[in-house]
């Protein structure tokens, strides 16, 4: 390929949803030759879709039809509306048997959502209940990745922990023995009941 041809190439696949895709390999001596194509990838899913779906499964779930809570949830939060689908996965954890696949989702989504403060206030204490919620019920797959989250979480915890120390310790002048912080350990025992907001 000329240089000219390589940039083309280039600054199409820079622009957002364009990649390349070999088509065809043709081996000439020690040479190997492809033939190549722009692709434009596919949109897997339609926001409208989900608006659509949402009274539909809003209606369900008064209905006491509890498969409609996760589908819901994942409905409002496709479409950002991140405070509706917080207490809609707030309300799988608290219906849903645990162990099911929708309760670990749940929970997993949740501990997200209190980590990053989308859709809820950042409380890193909750958002590490969730997760190991998510870690007693989860397959065995999935376990590493509950883990994974958790310390995570716990390191952001400690980050902000500390930080606030750190400075307090330093515009203070006088020496005062400093009280040790509690630190939520990764072995720390379950609450038995849901955490409020």
């Amino acid at each position: 390929m000329h240089k000219k041809e390589i940039l083309k190439l280039h600054g199409l696949v820079s622009q957002k949803g364009f990649t390349l895709v070999p088509l065809s390999l043709y081996f000439s001596g020690a040479n190997v030759k492809v033939e190549v194509g722009v692709c434009k990838g596919k949109k897997l899913y339609d926001d409208d879709k989900y608006q659509q779906a949402i009274p539909w499964l809003l209606r369900a779930a008064e209905g006491k039809h509890t498969p409609a809570y996760r589908r819901l949830a994942d409905s409002y939060n496709n479409s950002k509306q991140f405070q509706k689908a917080h207490s809609w996965y707030r309300k799988c954890v608290k219906d849903l048997t645990p162990g099911s696949n929708d309760y670990w989702f749940a929970c997993m989504i949740l501990g997200g959502m209190y980590k990053s403060g989308r859709g809820c206030e950042k409380n890193y204490d909750t958002a590490l209940y969730y997760l190991r919620l998510f870690h007693q019920n989860t397959t065995q797959i999935n376990k590493s990745t509950a883990s994974e989250m958790i310390a995570e979480v716990v390191a952001l915890k400690n980050k902000a922990t500390t930080q606030p120390q750190q400075s307090a310790s330093r515009s203070s002048s006088s020496t005062s023995s400093s009280s040790s912080s509690s630190r939520y350990s990764q072995h720390s025992p379950m609450p038995n009941t849901l955490p409020d907001d």
